[in-house]
């Protein structure tokens, strides 16, 4: 096959080619004269406020952060506000400081502080008065007039009069800035790092850079004639007063180079002619790959002649471009593929973070990070947990593509938001109402506690404004290391789960609930108690519900302890409701009680939970109202449960006792307790007993025989025994934890009272 396509190519090139170079040299001598002096200009004025704004920046620098940092040091308002010499180790600390302040900035000669009131002067070295120092004329210039610039000219400085003098530019600031004329900070600048910092900011072989202070006076040994006085440009700094003087150091090389312009007009012409056989040489070379597309393409000229019979154009490019139809599909097939798969890999990795199931070293995380297509560097790192509230609501309101549609749409919302805030924000669903957030930092002089709290209350605003539900997040602590992010995310849930108490529809972060004390269960317990007993006698239940309740508020309390005591409450209800059912078999409180048990799980917060119990129990007490009315002899046993009351210290308190003074038969009245309370006299009146002697051994100091008698035990072994059986501990040890403040927290799963 003939090379046509590769001859057809260079000779298409080739004109072009010479054409556009002749052309552009043609232009370029007739606009190089004119040209080469406007770039002169140009590149004097560019170069003469680079230096000077260099110079300015490292002045001013030096000037903020230790003039800053000594005007902010306790050390140095004490030396300052010192009315007499200060102690010694004062001094040596903030000549110490000083010292270090002078070798952490190479750039410095020497920084000192002189006190006007003490007439002290403390330098990196010594201490000593200012008669003796020998920069007293500088200190006395400075207080009585004060330079019109913030820097002064070189001077000659020595601390020592065996040193050799340095010359140095000083910047000297009276403090402190509330007062005047308490004293200064001087601090002194090498001329020489000034002049090494032009000279390598310069090209000197073709440029020349003169610094003039506000006199203009030159800093070195430079001289004006050593620059050429057509291209010199002149930049004074406001902020120094000193002059910046650029230009060339020799425009004879400049003529020179001139008279050889023809020589350049022949070096141009032969750079065409060897352009045009780089041209063709790059040409063959390129066409080569062709050439074996071609070759290949001839091995199957006999199926690809009948598979391309009746197309028009060349048969081997008609097999080519089908190839390349086929390569394109298989990319774009590949593509979406790769991309799928990326999706689950970060899902993986994101849970992998969050679990701590393996070390995440910083090669490792870098490494995934480019594989995932995530940025890998941050300053630091947080995990922010968003909760969708009233989850229940929500997944009955909405159906399971408007359930998708929302948390797609609230994925992208946290994107937008988070695009012009300096962190990235990288969000996975990991619960069906958890969307989990790791937050990379960018900047480190912003705080991620305030950027992060902006932004997801931005996001929480624009749901509550837009959507038709509201979401509340917790913040963990900022991290250093991706295989902390475990600790950052438990303490994010940790506070995520005082919404109960705190409130839905915010953000809580880690730092509100840092020193949230841990309630006490015990007095829940009492509570539970007293409401169950009250309850299930038909008396003010309501006090004591309230009463719980009003505790869960008055300290931030965890969603889990919320479900802990309110499943030990339901926990003894539901066993005081089974002895009533058992008394009452036409009793049916199976539905109420399974609605408290989820108002527990799915309610978001203690007011709602508070307002669905509440509403909850007065129904089971208008059920368990009417089936007592439909009970003819509960007056009287009530009048029965009232005598017990009174008499419950009375040793010969039984069934007889009570049968005798009713009138009643023993085995009726052994009848309707049970049918009345649920349980056996004899455990209702021991019940009566132990309450009893609980609150003897609580409020009084008398011995347990004393107690004994006083609730109605004529044997102390019997009182302790049926004690400890039904408290779990003896009286002696129920008293001893009493009056520890019930330290020990009684078992929430234990019966016993």
């Amino acid at each position: 096959m003939k090379n046509t396509l590769f001859y057809r190519t260079l000779l298409s090139y080739t004109p072009i080619f010479f054409v556009i170079i002749s052309i552009l040299i043609v232009i370029f001598y007739v606009k190089i004269s004119s040209e080469s002096r406007e770039q002169i200009d140009r590149a004097n004025v560019t170069l003469a406020e680079h230096v000077s704004r260099n110079i300015d920046s490292s002045l001013q620098l030096t000037e903020y952060v230790i003039l800053n940092q000594l005007l902010t040091d306790e050390k140095i308002k004490l030396f300052y506000e010192a009315k007499h010499e200060i102690e010694p180790f004062l001094a040596y600390q903030i000549s110490k400081q000083l010292g270090d302040m002078s070798n952490m900035f190479p750039f410095l000669n020497d920084v000192y502080v002189y006190n006007r009131t003490t007439g002290e002067v403390i330098t990196k070295n010594t201490v000593m008065q200012k008669n003796q120092f020998l920069d007293r004329p500088f200190i006395d210039q400075v207080m009585s007039q004060p330079s019109p610039y913030r820097w002064t000219a070189p001077r000659a400085y020595k601390e020592f009069q065996d040193m050799n003098a340095t010359s140095v530019v000083t910047i000297a600031q009276q403090v402190p800035l509330s007062l005047k004329d308490q004293g200064i900070v001087v601090a002194n600048v090498r001329t020489s790092n000034i002049l090494s910092m032009i000279e390598e900011a310069t090209n000197t072989q073709l440029s020349g850079v003169q610094l003039l202070d506000a006199d203009n006076r030159p800093f070195g040994s430079q001289t004006a004639a050593e620059l050429s006085a057509g291209t010199v440009h002149k930049e004074q700094s406001a902020y120094t007063g000193w002059v910046t003087v650029t230009g060339l150091k020799d425009t004879a090389s400049l003529q020179i180079l001139s008279v050889f312009s023809d020589i350049w007009t022949i070096i141009g012409l032969l750079t065409i002619v060897v352009g045009i056989g780089w041209l063709t040489y790059v040409t063959h070379r390129n066409y080569k790959p062709v050439q074996s597309i071609i070759e290949k393409i001839d091995a199957f000229a006999l199926p690809l002649s009948k598979k391309t019979a009746g197309r028009k154009g060349p048969g081997e490019y008609t097999f080519i471009m089908s190839a390349l139809d086929k390569l394109i599909e298989q990319s774009n097939d590949y593509e979406k593929q790769h991309k799928e798969d990326l999706i689950y890999r970060r899902k993986l990795f994101f849970r992998e973070l969050l679990e701590g199931g393996r070390e995440v070293p910083e090669d490792y995380w870098r490494a995934e990070t480019a594989k995932l297509e995530l940025p890998s560097d941050y300053i630091s790192l947080t995990v922010i947990v968003v909760e969708l509230d009233k989850y229940a609501e929500f997944t009955k309101r909405y159906s399971h593509r408007d359930q998708q549609l929302f948390k797609y749409a609230l994925n992208n919302v946290i994107g937008e938001i988070s695009a012009e805030a300096p962190v990235y924000v990288w969000s996975e669903w990991r619960e069906a109402n958890q969307l989990i957030s790791i937050c990379l930092m960018k900047e480190p002089e912003l705080s991620s506690k305030d950027t992060l709290y902006g932004l997801f209350e931005t996001l929480r605003v624009w749901v509550e404004e837009h959507l038709h539900f509201t979401l509340s997040a917790g913040i963990g602590p900022e991290v250093d290391r991706p295989s902390e992010l475990t600790a950052s995310f438990d303490k994010a849930q940790e506070a995520l789960n005082y919404k109960s108490s705190l409130g839905s529809n915010r953000i809580i972060g880690y730092w509100d609930i840092q020193k949230v004390p841990r309630e006490d269960i015990y007095p829940f317990m009492q509570l539970t108690k007293t409401m169950t007993q009250q309850f299930k006698l038909g008396q003010d239940w309501r006090s004591p519900l309230a009463e719980m309740f009003a505790r869960f508020k008055e300290n931030p309390i965890s969603r889990e302890q919320v479900q802990n005591i309110l499943g030990y409450h339901l926990f003894h209800f539901r066993k005081e409701l089974q002895r009533l059912r058992e008394a009452s078999p036409g009793l049916d409180l199976d539905d109420t009680v399974s609605e408290m048990d989820a108002c527990v799980e799915q309610m978001d917060t203690i007011a709602e939970i508070e307002r669905t119990m509440t509403s909850l129990f007065e129904r089971l007490d208008a059920a368990i109202a009417r089936n007592r009315d439909e009970q003819s002899n509960y007056a009287l046993i009530v009048k029965i449960k009232e005598y017990i009351t009174v008499h419950h210290a009375n040793q010969e308190l039984s069934l007889q006792h009570l049968s005798d003074e009713f009138g009643l038969s023993p085995r009726y009245v052994s009848k309707l307790f049970k049918e009345t309370f649920g349980e056996k006299f004899v455990d209702y009146l021991t019940d009566v007993r132990i309450n009893q002697a609980k609150l003897l051994l609580t409020r009084s100091t008398g011995s347990v025989q004393d107690i004994a008698e006083q609730v109605g035990y004529g044997n102390a072994i019997s009182f302790i025994r049926t004690f400890k059986r039904i408290v779990g501990q003896t009286p002696g040890e129920f008293r001893k934890d009493s009056n520890q403040g019930s330290d020990s927290v009684p078992n929430l799963n234990s019966d016993s009272g």
